[in-house]
């Protein structure tokens, strides 16, 4: 192999390891995945609602367990009383979350919830 060979090779394999980078960049920067929407209001609430609620509601709040885990418009069907009772109690599909969080992290989440609308 000639040295103008070994060098077109290496600068291929350079420009090929830089496109790389360049492309995983992309997709680790804030795009549109559902696990990447950022979700607005208080940040004790939204970390919250990431650590004990994501896994089945999506981070995007449109549920990932079908239409009843939606939480997008959740304040516009329930009261803030009615999801305090739903978070604690649970139903059907949903685990009760009373033993699990605090009452106060209840009534937070409530709170915010019951503003999507």
């Amino acid at each position: 192999m000639t040295l103008h060979s070994k060098l077109r090779t290496i600068g291929a394999s350079a420009i090929l390891c830089t496109a790389l980078l360049v492309l995983s960049a992309c997709g680790a920067s804030g795009g549109t995945a559902k696990n990447e929407v950022a979700l607005e209001g208080p940040e004790e609430t939204v970390t919250l609602f990431k650590q004990k609620c994501m896994s089945c509601h999506a981070a995007d709040l449109t549920g990932r367990m079908g239409a009843d885990t939606n939480l997008t418009k959740v304040g516009a069907k329930m009261t803030k009383d009615e999801i305090v009772t739903q978070i604690a109690e649970g139903s059907n599909k949903m685990p009760a979350f009373k033993k699990m969080l605090e009452e106060q992290e209840i009534e937070q989440l409530a709170d915010w919830l019951s503003t999507k609308k």
